[in-house]
C-alpha cells in the first residue's frame, strides 16, 4: 500500500457498506485509510474518509471528508489489531477490531450515491484503499448484504430455514444447492466478480422475450417506511410503469431489496434454452458465456447466461441442456 489510492471495488451498493479486512502490524504513526464516495458533510459532496492509525496510547479512528476537515475523532487505549469491519449504515459508521466494538459516529449529515443504475451501476458506492508506504492489508471482503440490524431472535425451537428466512425476510436471495453439497446463498450473484464460463459447440439456443409482472420503472416501496426507487432503463426499454412493493418486516434494505428485484426481472425478460456440449463442470447459478455463429450469416454471437436449472444426458445424445436469464 502507499500513499496513493488502490481501488478496491466499484460496488452495486448505494445504501451503505460493510468492509472487513485484516490489518498489518503498525507503529506509531502508520495508518491505513478508506475513502468512499458517501459524503459525510454537506459542503463536500465528494465523499468521507475513514482513517485508523496507531498512537502511542492505542488506536485512532477519525471521519474525514474527501477535503480533509476532520468531521469526528475519537482514541481509545488499544492494543496491535490484526483485523477491522466497517459498516456505513443510515446516518452511522460503525468501526469494530479484532470483532469487538471499537467506536460508532454519528453523522448530521450523510449522502449516498444516487439508485444504483441496474445496467450499468452507475451511480453505486465506490471504495479505495490508501496508507502508510509498505503496508498491506489483506482478506478483503465486502458484505452482499449489508443491512444494520440490532438483533435478530431465534427460539431453541426454531429450524435452520425458519432461522435463515428470519435473516433473509423479503429480500430476493437465491437458494442454490452445489455438488460439493454445500448451500449458496445469493444477494446479487451476477456481479463483476463472478467467473464466467466460455462455452462453445452451442448445440441449440433459443431466446424468448417474455413480459414480466415484476418490472418497473418507478417503484413505490413500503417496509418500516416508505421510499421510492427508479430505473431509467426500464423506463427507456418498456416505458413507464409503476409498482408497489411491499416489504413489511424490512427496517432497512428496502431500497436495495427493490432494486435487485426489479434487475432479476428485468433480467428474466430474455430467457435462454439452450443444448451444450456436455460440461460437468457447470452448476446453478453460474454465468455462461454462449459462443457461436449464426448459420448463413457466419455472424459471431456470445450470450452470458446466469443458469437456473440444468439437465445432463448421457446416451446416444450426450450433452448438457441449461435454462437461465440473460446477463444484462
Amino acid at each position: 500500500m502507499s500513499s496513493g489510492y488502490t481501488s478496491v471495488v466499484n460496488t452495486s451498493l448505494n445504501g451503505g457498506y460493510d468492509l472487513s479486512f485484516d490489518l498489518p502490524v503498525l507503529s506509531t504513526g502508520e495508518f491505513v485509510a478508506i475513502q468512499s464516495n458517501v459524503s459525510i458533510n454537506e459542503s463536500d459532496l465528494v465523499g468521507s474518509i475513514i482513517k485508523l492509525s496507531k498512537t502511542d496510547d492505542g488506536m485512532c479512528a477519525e471521519a474525514i471528508t474527501a477535503g480533509g476537515i476532520t468531521i469526528d475523532r475519537t482514541q481509545l487505549d488499544w492494543g496491535q489489531p490484526y483485523c477491522a469491519r466497517i459498516t456505513f449504515h443510515d446516518c452511522f459508521c460503525t468501526i469494530q477490531l479484532d470483532d469487538q466494538w471499537f467506536w460508532t459516529f454519528g453523522f448530521a449529515f450523510i449522502k449516498y450515491p444516487v439508485d444504483a443504475d441496474i445496467k450499468t451501476r452507475a451511480g453505486s458506492i465506490i471504495l479505495s484503499m490508501f496508507g502508510t508506504e509498505g503496508k498491506t492489508v489483506t482478506n478483503i471482503e465486502i458484505t452482499e448484504l449489508y443491512d444494520w440490524r440490532e438483533a435478530i431472535w431465534i427460539d431453541m425451537e426454531t429450524t435452520s430455514m425458519n432461522a435463515i428466512s428470519s435473516v433473509v425476510q423479503e429480500r430476493p436471495v437465491e437458494i442454490i444447492g452445489k455438488s460439493t453439497g454445500e448451500i449458496v446463498f445469493y444477494y446479487t450473484p451476477d456481479l463483476d466478480s463472478t467467473v464466467v464460463q466460455d462455452v462453445e459447440f452451442v448445440r441449440d439456443d433459443e431466446l424468448d422475450d417474455e413480459d414480466n409482472s415484476g418490472l418497473a420503472s418507478d417503484a413505490i416501496v413500503y417496509y418500516l417506511w416508505q421510499t421510492v426507487t427508479n430505473s431509467r432503463v426500464v423506463a427507456q426499454e418498456y416505458g413507464f410503469i409503476t409498482r408497489v412493493f411491499r416489504m413489511p418486516n424490512l427496517t432497512s434494505g428496502a431500497k436495495k431489496a427493490t432494486q435487485v428485484a426489479i434487475r432479476k426481472a428485468y433480467q428474466s425478460t430474455k430467457r435462454h434454452s439452450s443444448i451444450l456440449r456436455f460440461y460437468p463442470q457447470v452448476e446453478v447459478g453460474d454465468v455462461v458465456g454462449l459462443k457461436y455463429d449464426l448459420p448463413g450469416t457466419g455472424e459471431s454471437i456470445r450470450k452470458e447466461v446466469i443458469v437456473e436449472s440444468l439437465i445432463s444426458s448421457i446416451g446416444p445424445q450426450v450433452g448438457l441442456q441449461i435454462t437461465g436469464r440473460e446477463r444484462l
